[in-house]
């Protein structure tokens, strides 16, 4: 091995080094906390009871009754695989951005206040139902 194999080796061998010396470390997680539990739960059962509001329209349309919501109406028109597309691809969307964002204050009370609106909707749907 000559002189210029050593220096070589030794270049590679010093920028092996560096690029060791450059990983990230780890981060040290943050234990999950009530408000991060809260917000998990109201944001799953905000998804369920869309899930449930969407079963309770079709069968209220199917009734005879009209869809009260302009926006959903527009897909209702087209039938419903494109409203329960719509329908759940918004709400889900919707989700997985209060959650992105669940560290800051006000998703706590939008992810609780929708999860209760929507059961409102439940509720009055059933109102009808037993009407």
């Amino acid at each position: 091995m000559d002189e210029r194999d050593e220096t070589r080796c030794g270049a590679v061998e010093q920028a092996a080094g560096d690029r060791a010396a450059v990983l990230p470390q780890p981060v040290a997680v943050r234990p999950p906390t009530w408000r991060d539990a809260v917000i998990r739960w109201s944001l799953i059962l905000l998804w369920l009871l869309n899930l449930e509001d969407y079963v309770l329209t079709q069968a209220a349309l199917r009734a005879g009754a009209r869809e009260s919501n302009l926006v959903v109406g527009y897909f209702v028109r087209w039938g419903p695989l494109p409203a329960f597309a719509f329908k759940i691809g918004i709400v889900t969307v919707g989700v997985l951005l209060l959650w992105r964002f669940r560290r800051r204050p006000a998703v706590l009370v939008a992810s609780v206040g929708l999860t209760l609106a929507y059961a409102l909707v439940i509720l009055y749907h059933l109102g009808l139902r037993l009407a």
